[in-house]
């Protein structure tokens, strides 16, 4: 689907399909779904705290170097988190009022994100616990439900298009070392793309993040603190060991 997306634009560019195609036109869709990732993190941080924090959460995002450069690249990961903080806005919301509009769109999106790249897909398991732990268990049964055709579909396409490729690029991500040589590795090397980057800001991020993790926050602020625990989760368990692209 992310595909689709780089390449319609590069339609629209009127790009030589025989030739190399400007890194402009691709990155075109992403550069704008990155600023709709700031304005999401400037509402969820209101959200949970104040308007003036939301803006300089935005702001932060904005100037963070890695945080910069990863934002301009063609890569699935940039949609998917566009549609992770979107959840959790959703989420948040459900959770001060616990009413079923607030669910409905959460697995169309998670839809989206998983046909961009499969690790999408682990979204929903933070919306079935959120859900479950408010013991509304007809909301968890539509959000399972309505999550299947999107995983179905994302098995057929590939099955479709050429069966031996699916299985053998499966095989291959499914064998990999599984998770980052340990918490140290993850809180000194990040990278944008396949190179490391030196960027103060974003270790400063991290070991904030981890300092809230131990206070006594609790509420609202303790689910994006739960929010930022999942996706490390997933980033470890899904990404190959000094493998820098999850970042």
């Amino acid at each position: 689907l992310f595909s689709l997306l780089v390449g319609e634009f590069a339609h629209l560019y009127k790009a030589d399909r025989n030739g190399v195609i400007p890194t402009s036109f691709i990155r075109t869709p992403v550069i704008i779904v990155s600023l709709f990732v700031s304005v999401m993190i400037f509402f969820v941080t209101r959200l949970v705290s104040s308007y003036w924090s939301g803006i300089l959460a935005m702001l932060i995002y904005g100037v963070t170097p890695i945080l910069v450069l990863g934002s301009r690249l063609a890569v699935p990961e940039n949609i998917i988190a566009f549609i992770y903080v979107t959840v959790i806005y959703l989420l948040i919301k459900f959770q001060i009022n616990q009413k079923f509009k607030f669910l409905v769109t959460i697995p169309f999106l998670v839809g989206i994100a998983g046909l961009s790249k499969a690790t999408g897909f682990f979204i929903i398991f933070l919306a079935l616990y959120t859900v479950l732990i408010k013991r509304k268990y007809k909301y968890a049964l539509y959000l399972f439900a309505a999550i299947l055709p999107f995983v179905a579909l994302f098995f057929a396409y590939g099955l479709y298009f050429d069966q031996e490729i699916f299985w053998r690029i499966n095989a291959i991500q499914s064998s990999r070392p599984v998770g980052f040589g340990g918490l140290g590795w993850f809180f000194v090397s990040p990278a944008y793309d396949i190179t490391e980057l030196v960027d103060g800001w974003f270790i400063f991020l991290l070991l904030s993040a981890a300092f809230f993790l131990f206070s006594p926050s609790s509420g609202l602020k303790r689910f994006i603190s739960l929010s930022f625990v999942f996706w490390i989760a997933v980033v470890m368990f899904s990404g190959g060991e000094t493998d820098l692209l999850p970042w």
